[in-house]
């Protein structure tokens, strides 16, 4: 249980930091997706593309401490 919340606490914060340059980037350049309005649109996209995220986040870093952990229990016998 320990090991599922430190995936999702770090699936989170990258979480975050990826959204927020996504939505800098969104806004700042401009996309057909946010064209005639801006602010709405990109805050609409930010919290789809934040879930998205933090879903494809935690699964990743779950997978690399399973492999990590894997790995580390192989050198160890």
């Amino acid at each position: 249980m320990e090991t599922m919340i430190k995936n999702f606490k770090t699936g989170f914060t990258l979480a975050i930091l990826i959204t927020c340059v996504q939505a800098y980037a969104i806004y700042t350049y401009g996309s057909a997706i946010t064209d005639g309005h801006p602010i709405g649109y990109t805050l609409l996209y930010s919290v789809m593309f934040f879930l998205g995220w933090f879903m494809l986040s935690s699964v990743v870093t779950g997978f690399v401490r399973l492999i990590v952990s894997l790995i580390s229990m192989l050198l160890t016998r």
